[in-house]
C-alpha cells in the first residue's frame, strides 16, 4: 500500500487530506502545512484551522525509530510572525463537550432509555452528569436540557412514560439502531406515512434526504443555479412529496438528481461546481440515509415503497438510470459499461447470458479479459 511504501522510504512525499494528517499513525520527518485555511461547511467559507488541529498535524513530525527531531513548516503569506505567535506559541483550545446540544442530547437520551428499559429520570440525569458535558455544565442546565429531550421523544412516540419510568417504543428502538437523529427519524416517518401509493417519489425522496441535518456536504444554490433548480422541479413535479420551490433546493439535490440520471463527474464539476470528492461523500451519505428511510418505511408498513427505495439506493451508489439496475448486479459492470451494453441491445441479465463471450469482447470498453470476468460473475448472480 501507499502507507507501507512511505514507511519503507520508497515514497518520499505524501500530499494528504486533513483526515490522514490528523488521524493516522503515519509519522514523517517533516510536515508541511501548505494552507492554514480549511473549508467550514457550517459557514460556507474558508476559516483558519484551530491551534488544536495545528498541534495534532504537527504531531506527525518525527519518526521515533529514525529521527532525533521532527520538522513542522507552515507556509505563510507574509505574516510569519503572527502565525508563529498564534500557532506555535499558542495554547490549544479547551475541549468542549457537544453532548448537551439538542441534537446530540436527544440521540443519547433515547439510547440510554433503549438500553435501560424502565429507567427513571433521575437515573438519566445521573448518567449525563458523569459525562464531560455534565462536568462542564451546571446540574440545572443539564436537567432542563434532558426535560426538553424527554418531552420531544415522548411527543414523537419514540418513548413512553409509565409512572416515573421510561421505555422506548418499537419506533424508538428502530431509530436508535439506525443511529440517526430522532428528529430526522420522525421527519422520515411522517413523510412516508403520507405519500401517495399511486405514483413514484424518486425526486421527492432525494429532496427529503438532502434536507435533513445528517446529509453532508450540503451546498447552497448560487445565483446562476436557480433557473436550473426551477426547471428540475418542473420536470419532476409528479415525484414530489409536497410542493416546493427553487428556494427549497440545494445544489446537492441538483447534483444527486443529475448523478442518478448519469451525468458525468466532469459535467457535475462544470455545471454545478461539485468536485468528485464531494460527490463521493454525498453518495455515501445518501446511501446511508436512503437505507434509513427504507427501514422506517418498513417499520410503518409502507411495503409499497420498499422496492422504489432499494432501487433508488442502488441508483445513488452506481449513478445510473433505472433501466441499468439489472446489469450492474454483475461485478465488473458499472455505470459506463452498463450504458455501453444497453446501447448494444444488452438490457437484461438474460441478454447478457445469451451473447457469446467473443461477441461481448468486441464491444467498446469490454475486451476479452473483462468479457471472461463478466461471464464468470454472471453465473454467480443467476
Amino acid at each position: 500500500t501507499i502507507e507501507t511504501e512511505f514507511r519503507k522510504g520508497t515514497i518520499k512525499l505524501l500530499s494528504s487530506t486533513p483526515t490522514l494528517a490528523a488521524g493516522v499513525n503515519l509519522p514523517a520527518r517533516r510536515v508541511v502545512i501548505s494552507n492554514i485555511n480549511r473549508y467550514n461547511a457550517k459557514v460556507g467559507a474558508n476559516r483558519p484551522i484551530s491551534i488544536l488541529e495545528y498541534k495534532q498535524l504537527c504531531g506527525r513530525a518525527g519518526r521515533p525509530q529514525y529521527d532525533d527531531y521532527g520538522e513542522s513548516i507552515i507556509v505563510g503569506n507574509g505574516n510569519s510572525d503572527d502565525l508563529m505567535e498564534y500557532y506555535i506559541h499558542g495554547e490549544p483550545e479547551p475541549i468542549l463537550s457537544k453532548i448537551t446540544d439538542d441534537k446530540s442530547l436527544r440521540t443519547h437520551v433515547l439510547s440510554v432509555i433503549v438500553t435501560n428499559p424502565g429507567i427513571k429520570k433521575e437515573n438519566i440525569l445521573d448518567f449525563f452528569l458523569q459525562t464531560l458535558g455534565g462536568l462542564q455544565s451546571r446540574k440545572a442546565t443539564i436537567k432542563f436540557a434532558i426535560d426538553i429531550s424527554l418531552r420531544f421523544l415522548t411527543n414523537a412516540f419514540l418513548i413512553i412514560k409509565k409512572g416515573e419510568r421510561y421505555a422506548a417504543t418499537e419506533f424508538g428502538k428502530k431509530t436508535s439502531m439506525l443511529y440517526i437523529d430522532p428528529l430526522t427519524a420522525t421527519y422520515f416517518r411522517d413523510a412516508v406515512e403520507n405519500v401517495s401509493k399511486e405514483r413514484r417519489h424518486t425526486f421527492g425522496f432525494l429532496h427529503l434526504i438532502s434536507n435533513c441535518d445528517e446529509f453532508f456536504p450540503k451546498f447552497s444554490l448560487r445565483n446562476k443555479d436557480y433557473e436550473t433548480a426551477s426547471l428540475m422541479i418542473e420536470n419532476n413535479s409528479s415525484e414530489l412529496l409536497e410542493p416546493i420551490s427553487e428556494y427549497d433546493c440545494s445544489r446537492s439535490l441538483l447534483a444527486l438528481q443529475a448523478w442518478i440520471t448519469e451525468s458525468s463527474e466532469l459535467t457535475l464539476s462544470d455545471n454545478l461546481g461539485i468536485e468528485s470528492g464531494d460527490m463521493h461523500r454525498m453518495i455515501e451519505t445518501s446511501d446511508w440515509l436512503t437505507y434509513c428511510l427504507r427501514e422506517i418505511s418498513k417499520h410503518v408498513e409502507r411495503v409499497d415503497l420498499l422496492d422504489e427505495l432499494e432501487n433508488l439506493r442502488r441508483r445513488i451508489i452506481y449513478g445510473i438510470r433505472e433501466e441499468l439496475l439489472d446489469l450492474v448486479k454483475v461485478k465488473g459492470i458499472g455505470r459506463v459499461r452498463a450504458r455501453v451494453l444497453y446501447k448494444h441491445g444488452i438490457k437484461t441479465l438474460d441478454d447478457l447470458s445469451k451473447i457469446p463471450v467473443n461477441k461481448l469482447a468486441e464491444i467498446d470498453k469490454i475486451g476479452s479479459t473483462i468479457a471472461d470476468n463478466i461471464k464468470s460473475e454472471l453465473r454467480k448472480v443467476r
